[in-house]
């Protein structure tokens, strides 16, 4: 019978309220945690995400500015950048400068005379 007593009172004290009590609240601070480590792994998939592009435009500019460097080591480099940002010539050669003409003004009705009945008139014509 002493097996039989024992094995009642190890489910009563099983399923009582405080156990229970006790088991949601374990469940509940090893849920928080785990949201918490699921966060921070997301953010931390973000970051390197954030931290291959800007390698990769890093890496972009190393290679325009590599191929920059050997542009300009030789003397028609030098020379192109030089007519390009200076805007110059050689001696003997002649640079002709182009000047956008201005735009043309939009035709404006002139209201200014007249007396009310014209404004009016003119307001609803345009």
């Amino acid at each position: 019978m002493l097996p039989l007593e024992e094995k009642r009172k190890f489910k009563r004290i099983l399923y009582s309220k405080t156990t229970l009590f006790v088991l949601c609240l374990a469940i509940f601070f090893v849920g928080r945690a785990t949201w918490g480590v699921y966060q921070k792994e997301k953010e931390s998939q973000q970051n390197l995400e954030l931290t291959e592009r800007q390698l990769d435009d890093l890496q972009k500019r190393n290679d325009y500015l590599t191929s920059e460097i050997k542009k300009l080591s030789s003397p028609s480099g030098v020379e192109e950048e030089i007519r390009q940002k200076f805007r110059v010539a050689k001696a003997g050669e002649q640079m002709a400068v182009i000047i956008d003409s201005p735009m043309p003004l939009p035709n404006v009705v002139d209201d200014s005379g007249g007396n009310w009945w014209e404004k009016i008139w003119n307001w609803f014509k345009r």
